[in-house]
């Protein structure tokens, strides 16, 4: 019998994402007081969806932490969907309860965001931004 992984870890759009350095990542941006990185393989048609649950501080600006999230963040690990949380839920013990993660209330997506869709897309804007010394390309 094969009974899969004993990790968070799962395939995205054929690659590999583990939520925890997502966390990690989003928990460097300045105004990300606590991140708890998700991916939800049943809403989505079995599509796995990578989610962000977001306790961010006063000040934040959403442009500021798309940006930060393109810049840092794999295309197939960036999450398309946020949560804004006042806390997030935990044991008495300071234990994540990641079952009880409020997902009523996305907060935010974005065009950076879906260009995760496509790994191959990612890597040909990634090549042509080098050669054309350019930002960003566009769909």
């Amino acid at each position: 019998h094969h009974f899969g992984r004993a990790d968070s870890v799962a395939k995205v759009n054929g690659f590999l994402v583990d939520p925890a350095y997502v966390e990690f990542v989003l928990s460097q941006h300045p105004h990300v007081k606590e991140a708890a990185v998700e991916i939800d393989t049943e809403s989505n048609r079995g599509r796995p969806v990578v989610e962000a649950f977001l306790v961010l501080e006063a000040g934040f600006d959403k442009a500021d932490l798309d940006a930060y999230m393109v810049d840092n963040i794999l295309g197939s690990a960036r999450p398309t969907r946020l949560y804004q949380m006042e806390d997030l839920p935990k044991t008495r013990n300071g234990k994540l309860v990641r079952s009880s993660l409020d997902r009523s209330q996305p907060f935010a997506t974005s065009a950076n965001m879906r260009q995760g869709d496509r790994p191959d897309l990612d890597i040909l804007r990634s090549i042509w931004s080098n050669i054309l010394e350019i930002e960003e390309i566009g769909d």
